[in-house]
């Protein structure tokens, strides 16, 4: 509701741009305390409410636990609410319209991250055919296959083992967990996709594809522009072009500072930890020194070493990613690299058929 007040104020005083940037402000704070709050829930628990809340309160949180995809509906807020600002959306007028946009249901758990000015004119007319249906009801079939065949039978490997206090399993188990997980990830949220996707088919709708083949890229610049492109484009648009613009012409490094902010920021997005903090800087690093003397000569180098450089960064980055903490992903990256002390072997009763299946 007041999303859609601020919505149909910041359009009628757009001839006064200072009020429409204060009140554009003010509603993307608003949006983003929520997500920050319950951010801190996820990552650090509800302990630290105690110096707010009393006990009641914070029982209460817990057992009502995190409000179903927030991050997503957080970022198609406020793309809707800069979009009108800068008069590139008419606001939306009637309520009920608004509502459908922000809680369309296919599409609030996982994404894709749609943006208002893209299902405007759907809201409108939907085309609605049998063939359009049928085609929904193929794409959700092969993204239910990904998540319940292949992710969820990934995760019997991936999950345990990064459930243990220290990885206690050899390198070869260690190459073989990273590996999975990365499959797990992969099948796990296109999957999701897909089936966002084929829902809103069968309804009528046309979602924006959220992932492209990201495993084949030969940098890591490519792998943005396939992994995950609703959220790419998302902080492209959102964060970097208008840090670009603050001046007309952003130096080089610069414009690398840039980056590594809209991947520092990609990464508290995903959580606010410090697992996900490296895993955003790594990212962002590797695209800064591929804006110079590293993307030519990866574009110069034989294309199965391009490959290898990707890989290795997407591997690395995974371990941060699904690393409980950054002691525990700095000892994965040691086994990955040979080292083999510490194991303490357990009874084969424990580890059939190998040391980290559940």
């Amino acid at each position: 509701a007041a999303n859609y007040a601020a919505g149909r104020r910041i359009e009628a005083v757009r001839a006064q741009p200072g009020l429409a940037r204060r009140l554009l402000a003010g509603i993307i704070v608003l949006n983003l305390l929520p997500l920050v709050f319950y951010k801190l829930i996820s990552g650090y628990g509800t302990a630290w409410l105690g110096l707010f809340l009393m006990p009641e309160g914070i029982d209460a949180l817990q057992q009502h636990g995190l409000p179903l995809g927030l991050s997503y509906i957080v970022f198609q807020l406020i793309s809707y609410q800069v979009d009108v600002y800068n008069e590139l959306a008419d606001s939306e007028k009637r309520f009920l319209t608004f509502a459908l946009y922000v809680l369309l249901f296919p599409k609030i758990i996982v994404g894709p991250i749609t943006r208002y000015r893209d299902l405007a004119a759907q809201f409108e007319e939907r085309q609605l055919t049998p063939a359009g249906v049928a085609e929904g009801v193929r794409r959700f079939i092969l993204g239910l296959a990904k998540k319940a065949l292949i992710a969820d039978t990934l995760g019997r490997i991936v999950n345990p083992a990064f459930d243990l206090p220290a990885p206690n399993f050899s390198t070869g188990i260690a190459w073989l967990v990273t590996v999975g997980y990365a499959l797990q990830l992969y099948f796990d949220f296109s999957g999701y996709t897909d089936m966002a996707i084929g829902l809103g088919q069968m309804l009528g709708f046309r979602f924006v594809e959220n992932f492209n083949y990201p495993y084949i890229s030969k940098s890591i610049s490519e792998f943005w522009r396939r992994w995950h492109i609703s959220l790419s484009s998302w902080f492209r648009d959102y964060v970097f072009y208008p840090l670009e613009f603050t001046r007309r012409r952003a130096d080089r490094l610069r414009q690398q500072l840039h980056v590594l902010i809209v991947f520092l920021l990609t990464g508290l997005w995903h959580g606010l930890t410090l697992t996900f903090v490296a895993w955003g800087l790594l990212h962002g690093l590797a695209i800064a020194l591929e804006m110079g003397g590293l993307g030519r000569a990866l574009k110069r180098a034989w294309a199965p070493l391009q490959h290898a450089y990707a890989l290795a960064v997407i591997l690395v980055g995974w371990v941060f990613f699904r690393s409980a903490s950054l002691s525990y992903a700095g000892q994965f990256l040691a086994r990955l690299a040979g080292w083999q002390g510490g194991i303490t072997p357990l009874p084969y009763t424990m580890t059939q058929p190998l040391p980290v299946i559940d």
